[in-house]
């Protein structure tokens, strides 16, 4: 609205209006319904491709939708097999951790019966020293 179109003054209420300017010859005014037509016709070859694309758009659009539904049942599907899994791992996990404590145990009380016997084996070696240091004197005397 307000603009000038190729053929003559578009008012606010008016639209495109078509005529003979003043002061001009019909070869003018002639030349200008060519030109414009010319140009409509420029804009509805360019205009065609882009609503026949539009038509498709809603079904494109419902298309994109049902998919993007379909990826975000997979999502959850996937998410709850990813906790369940998680879930198994963590409780076998438990059971593994208590066998790893028993064995450790178990280490620690295997370790602390070496240490007995080390001693044990040091203290009898220094009673058998001490045994035989006493034939030996009495021999000796």
């Amino acid at each position: 609205a307000g603009e000038k179109g190729a053929g003559g003054a578009a008012g606010a209420d008016k639209g495109i209006i078509i005529g003979k300017k003043k002061g001009e010859g019909a070869a003018a005014s002639k030349t200008d319904v060519i030109k414009l037509r010319g140009a409509i016709q420029t804009l509805c070859q360019s205009c065609n491709p882009l609503g026949r694309c539009l038509e498709y758009v809603h079904e494109d659009l419902e298309a994109m939708k049902k998919e993007l539904d379909h990826w975000k049942g997979v999502r959850r599907v996937k998410l709850t097999e990813l906790a369940e899994a998680e879930a198994a791992t963590e409780a076998s996990l438990v059971q593994l951790q208590r066998e790893l404590a028993l064995a450790e145990q178990d280490v620690a009380e295997k370790c602390e019966q070496i240490r007995f016997y080390k001693a044990a084996v040091v203290k009898n070696d220094a009673a058998i020293e001490k045994l035989l240091a006493q034939v030996v004197e009495v021999k000796s005397a």
